[in-house]
């Protein structure tokens, strides 16, 4: 996935006052592999597979359309003193997140055609709570 893309996508999530309301104020929203350490509450971007397929005309153009996949995590811990601690407030958050992807009316800016694909819900026995969606959307890219 472009950089740009990516960034969108985050900076979308990451500037959303609803969403670092239901976070709290150690909530975080970053990319997945960047820390080691696991901060919690916290979203997670995992850019997935993408394909990409010339558009008509492409041969002039060199337009062309990348169609790639984005997991989001949502983690919560269920030993936290104060919300988010349960999987209700890990469903709110996902819901959200599914809100501000999935928005056909204000799409992020370059991407279109956003579906969520699969999602899940689990508990570990240490009581984290992880919501785990994957989306599939599209964006255009020159030669």
């Amino acid at each position: 996935m472009r950089s740009e893309i990516f960034s969108r996508i985050a900076e979308r999530l990451a500037g959303d006052a609803s969403l670092a309301t239901l976070l709290g104020a150690g909530g975080v929203v970053r990319r997945a592999g960047v820390d080691d350490s696991l901060a919690v509450p916290s979203v997670t971007l995992t850019p997935g597979v993408e394909s990409a397929r010339p558009k008509p005309g492409s041969a002039l153009t060199g337009n062309r359309g990348a169609s790639p996949t984005l997991q989001v995590d949502v983690w919560v811990d269920g030993r936290a003193d104060g919300a988010p601690c349960t999987g209700d407030d890990a469903d709110a958050i996902s819901d959200l997140v599914d809100d501000l992807l999935l928005d056909a009316a204000s799409p992020i800016s370059g991407t279109s055609g956003w579906v969520r694909i699969s999602d899940s819900h689990q508990r570990d026995s240490a009581g984290l709570w992880h919501n785990s969606a994957r989306y599939a959307f599209r964006y255009s890219l020159t030669n």
